[in-house]
């Protein structure tokens, strides 16, 4: 009679091992992309974006002044996406009644079935001087830092 116990355990045991395999390199690829648990690491590459402005100072007159900065724009490069989630920052400095940043995002690229990732972040700052007589200037500085993550590989 033969004896069968053994090769069905070993089967079983591999099955495991390449079910454990295949998660580690499932959560290699999105965990990045979804940002859900992303540290700060020397090895991550990221990308940075700084926008701001300065209004006229309110002059005796009363009347405010308004600004909007220029909009900051930055996109991955080939094989890459934005990982949403990871954008990290915002207002840095800013005076007067109004200190605003906007942050947007565009260019949605599929990076597994109906999940879309960015490609390109855009920051504007907006600033609106002080109320009162003689109150100065109004300031918005805004900046942000997102991780950049692979696409999968495709064969």
């Amino acid at each position: 009679m033969k004896n069968s116990f053994w090769p069905e355990v070993l089967e079983r045991k591999m099955k495991m091992i390449r079910s454990i395999i295949t998660s580690v390199a499932a959560a290699t690829i999105f965990i990045p992309i979804w940002g859900t648990f992303v540290w700060a690491s020397p090895d991550v590459a990221t990308l940075s974006a700084v926008s701001q402005c300065t209004t006229d100072g309110t002059g005796g007159d009363g009347v405010r002044h308004a600004c909007d900065s220029e909009v900051q724009t930055v996109t991955s490069p080939d094989g890459y996406v934005l990982a949403q989630n990871s954008l990290s920052g915002g207002l840095t400095s800013g005076n007067g009644s109004e200190q605003e940043c906007h942050v947007s995002w565009t260019n949605f690229v599929e990076v597994i079935p109906n999940v879309t990732q960015p490609k390109t972040l855009k920051v504007r700052a907006h600033s609106r001087s002080p109320k009162g007589h003689w109150s100065g200037r109004g300031w918005a500085i805004c900046k942000y830092t997102v991780i950049l993550a692979p696409l999968p590989h495709t064969n």
